[in-house]
């Protein structure tokens, strides 16, 4: 599908992120919106245009309508409908409106490239916090663990020796 200038319309890999090239898609966001926003800018540009030749072919078919009309009374409807049903200024209507899609497509292009660039600045505060990051166990947990037990064990028991020992110097 292309746009109506001549434009392939497929710009979704634009928005594709490489999670393990977070380096690489922040060098290229900047020149995707710039890209992008120049795009939106001549669509705007081009639906002025349109919008312009709509309104001269308007007042054009209505000189024209009344000037061929000569001395006998036409009304306004009348040179409405006559303007309205014109093939030409009909084709122009269509263009404009074409222009018009592909601009909304165009500036919704740009609304996704700022979400775009929001979910690389998440993707890298997830990267520096090991989000992607295998999980790995430390080389001496059973040890560890069997030595805390047992350290917090012995505690354990000598803070209840001392209670006991507390409770009986007090009787």
């Amino acid at each position: 599908m292309r746009t109506s200038n001549g434009e392939p319309t497929d710009f979704n890999n634009d928005l594709v992120i490489d999670q393990h090239a977070l380096d690489q898609e922040w060098l290229r966001q900047p020149m995707l919106y710039q890209f992008h926003a120049e795009r939106t800018a001549e669509l705007r540009r081009m639906l002025d245009l349109a919008k312009e030749a709509v309104t001269d072919m308007e007042a054009e078919l209505d000189r024209e309508i009344r000037d061929s009309a000569g001395d006998s009374k036409i009304t306004e409807k009348a040179i409405a409908q006559k303007i309205a049903l014109n093939p030409k200024l009909r084709q122009a209507k269509t263009d404009m409106l074409d222009v018009k899609f592909d601009l909304d497509k165009a500036t919704g292009m740009l609304t996704s490239l700022d979400h775009r660039r929001r979910a690389l600045e998440n993707l890298v505060e997830l990267h520096g916090r090991d989000y992607f990051s295998t999980p790995r166990e430390p080389k001496s947990v059973k040890g560890e663990n069997f030595e805390r037990k047992a350290v917090s064990k012995t505690a354990n028991e000598k803070i209840k020796k001392r209670r006991e020992q507390r409770e009986r110097d007090e009787d």
